[in-house]
């Protein structure tokens, strides 16, 4: 048989396409990544992640409403005799402990990373909005 009289290629399988589909995906996740590491400005995200200045002026806010969540949801889980409802409840104590600690150190952190976006894509960021000038209109003449 000769090259010209070979059989076609058969279509790849439904599964080996999506396997095609997610290298491809995890390719420019990859990509993405570095350079989001490339780029950053790592002295500044240093600064904002771990600031306890900032930790303690939110603490009265987001550590209440997180152990008012938590010893909400866990006393439910402790009273109830629902299996399953014990179980969601445990659960979202234990989301309400997670977003506070994510909202006190990690927020502050990812607000910084995408600052530059911000300035792109927000109107006036960081710059005063120009005053309206007024113009007077003549009268119309007749």
């Amino acid at each position: 048989m000769t090259a010209a009289q070979a059989a076609p290629a058969a279509k790849p399988s439904r599964r080996r396409r999506a396997r095609a589909v997610r290298a491809v995906q995890y390719g420019v996740l990859a990509a993405v990544v570095v350079a989001a590491a490339l780029l950053a400005d790592w002295g500044r995200i240093a600064a904002a992640f771990f600031d306890l200045d900032v930790a303690a002026a939110q603490f009265p806010g987001i550590i209440t409403s997180a152990l008012v969540l938590f010893c909400a949801t866990l006393g439910v889980s402790f009273v109830t005799s629902i299996d399953l409802i014990g179980a969601i409840c445990v659960m979202l104590a234990r989301g309400a402990v997670i977003s506070a600690v994510v909202s006190i150190f990690v927020l502050p952190a990812l607000l910084c990373v995408c600052e530059p976006v911000f300035n792109k894509t927000t109107l006036y960021w960081r710059k005063a909005k120009p005053a309206k000038v007024k113009t007077e209109k003549a009268p119309a003449s007749k």
